[in-house]
C-alpha cells in the first residue's frame, strides 16, 4: 500500500475514499426502511472503505512530516498517540 501511495498522491486516495463513503452511507440509510440487508451491505463498505483509505492517515503521515533521523521516534510517539486515545474512547463508552 505505501509503495503504491508514494507513486501516486494521497489527495486521490482521499478523493476516493470519501466518494465511496458516501456511497456506502446512502446505501446505509436508504429512503425505503425494509432494506435492511442493503443497510449492512452499506455499513460494511463503509468500513472497508475507511480501512483502506483514511485509517492510513495517522501510521504514514508522521513518518512523512518529520526528518529520517527522528523518523522512528515521532512514528512510535504517533501510533501512541493513537492506540491512548481509542483506548480512551473505547474506555469511555464503556
Amino acid at each position: 500500500m505505501s509503495c503504491r501511495l508514494a507513486e501516486g498522491s494521497r489527495r486521490k486516495l482521499f478523493l476516493v475514499g470519501a466518494a465511496s463513503q458516501c456511497i456506502a452511507v446512502a446505501i446505509t440509510f436508504p429512503d425505503n426502511p425494509t432494506a435492511a440487508n442493503g443497510a449492512l451491505f452499506g455499513f460494511f463498505l463503509y468500513i472497508a472503505v475507511f480501512g483502506g483509505t483514511y485509517l492510513t492517515v495517522p501510521w504514514l503521515y508522521a513518518t512523512e512530516i518529520n526528518p529520517l533521523r527522528t523518523h522512528a521516534k515521532y512514528a512510535a510517539a504517533a501510533n501512541v498517540v493513537n492506540w491512548s486515545i481509542n483506548f480512551l474512547i473505547v474506555m469511555g463508552m464503556a
